[in-house]
């Protein structure tokens, strides 16, 4: 290891070992006892955890099974792990900033490690790790619970943990499975569960408290009390109006950052007015093809769509056009995606926020009819609101093409139709609130 922090890296990777020490998490066997099971190679991945500002707090490595290799190899199960919905998390949020409702988070620690496996999985012991008396060379690792980069680790993780959950009285949401939910007579509690991120929510703080101290009997947890930062989100409460704001700071200043553009000017408009992206912008000789191939238009534009998932639902319909050119950018779609991120720069400060009214659910929804440069389908539009802020917002080329304006307008009111229903089942079988159809337009 050659970086200037290699003596904090150690450290951190030591305390990784030790933990898996801890856990229990493998066996010492000879190469012997895999017999015709495959053996999966581990490696080191390393990351620094940044505050809200984006300035490092913590180095972090973890040792992971190379799933690249166990996809060839086969011997894993079921891979789906659900994750909270933007759209429950706001209005997890929205909810809980109009009824003045307690929200905190906590994160599940080295959540993979509480996952039982079921079958026997052997992995090799990790570099630079191993005991001279049991040498990498003849032992191996028999895992006793999950390692992160194994295929099934987060479907097993989630049914570990909703398992349990269930067993202490939540109801899994059939509207979104990584939501839990407690109602008993006038107490409410929510739990969404990302991983091993959660935000709990409810609107009684004895109840949460205890809620966190089964929870970390089970599953040792770091509690963060009031919630202030949730998978990127930089998190504002202002309880003596009843609001929350939402925003991404540091996000942003890693793609200003990524295009060059820290002391350029800045922009009015997502998009340039007038601007016409098509296909036939794209490069078609191997030399416009090199020219792009040292352009970061995948990675940044990446991180416009987590920005744009996130907090920014004014920049959705400019991330989708350009979405539609990832495999094949040229010059006039990366210097529109640099036309974003001036906008972006200009505006990072704006936040999304929560609660500033008593209005119900409205939703709006609109289409973009289909341009002969991008395959003749329509864009699809819709924004849901409650309590005066947005909770949902999609922009999307639809499946089909349309022959019509008005065949184009129905196929986005369908899908916005479908998103009203989500919304409303989730309102009435979790709050027990009740609206009429949201106005769309």
């Amino acid at each position: 290891m050659q970086s200037d922090d290699r003596e904090a890296w150690q450290a951190t990777m030591q305390v990784e070992i030790d933990s898996l020490a801890a856990h229990q998490t493998a066996t010492i066997v000879p190469r012997s006892a895999a017999g015709d099971s495959p053996i999966i190679p581990l490696m080191w991945t390393f990351d620094v955890k940044v505050d809200t500002n984006g300035d490092m707090m913590q180095h972090k490595a973890h040792v992971v099974t190379r799933g690249n290799i166990q996809h060839h190899i086969g011997g894993y199960g079921k891979m789906f792990a659900p994750v909270l919905k933007s759209t429950m998390r706001n209005t997890l949020f929205a909810v809980s900033a109009h009824f003045d409702w307690e929200i905190c988070q906590a994160d599940f620690k080295g959540a993979y490690l509480n996952g039982v496996l079921t079958t026997p999985v052997f992995v090799e012991q990790p570099t630079g790790f191993d005991d001279p008396a049991t040498p990498r060379a003849t032992h191996i690792m028999q895992l006793n619970k999950l390692l992160y980069g194994l295929k099934d680790s987060g479907q097993v993780w989630y049914d570990t943990l909703s398992t349990f959950l269930i067993e202490i009285g939540f109801t899994r949401s059939q509207v979104d499975n990584a939501l839990f939910y407690k109602l008993n007579g006038n107490t409410r509690t929510y739990l969404g569960i990302h991983v091993d991120d959660s935000m709990i929510v409810g609107n009684d703080l004895k109840t949460l408290t205890k809620l966190e101290e089964t929870l970390n009997a089970k599953f040792p947890m770091k509690i963060l009390s009031d919630i202030s930062y949730f998978l990127g989100l930089t998190i504002t409460c202002d309880r003596a109006v009843h609001t929350l704001s939402i925003t991404q700071p540091a996000y942003i200043k890693d793609v200003i950052r990524l295009c060059g553009l820290e002391h350029t000017r800045t922009a009015p408009t997502p998009l340039n007015p007038g601007t016409h992206l098509g296909c036939k912008q794209c490069p078609t000789t191997d030399v416009e093809k090199a020219e792009m191939a040292g352009i970061p238009f995948r990675k940044a534009l990446g991180q416009l769509l987590w920005i744009a998932n996130g907090h920014r639902p004014d920049i959705q319909f400019a991330v989708s056009l350009l979405s539609q050119f990832v495999a094949n950018p040229g010059h006039a779609h990366w210097d529109a995606l640099k036309h974003m991120v001036q906008y972006l720069s200009g505006t990072q400060d704006w936040r999304l926020t929560f609660g500033t009214t008593n209005n119900g659910l409205h939703g709006y929804s609109d289409e973009s009819f289909g341009d002969p440069d991008l395959d003749w389908r329509s864009m699809t539009g819709y924004a849901f609101m409650l309590f005066g802020s947005t909770i949902s917002w999609h922009a999307k080329k639809q499946s089909v093409v349309a022959l019509k304006t008005a065949e184009a307008e129905y196929i986005a009111l369908s899908t916005a139709t479908h998103e009203a229903i989500v919304i409303r089942l989730l309102l009435r079988a979790l709050w027990r609130l009740r609206y009429p159809n949201p106005n769309a337009c």
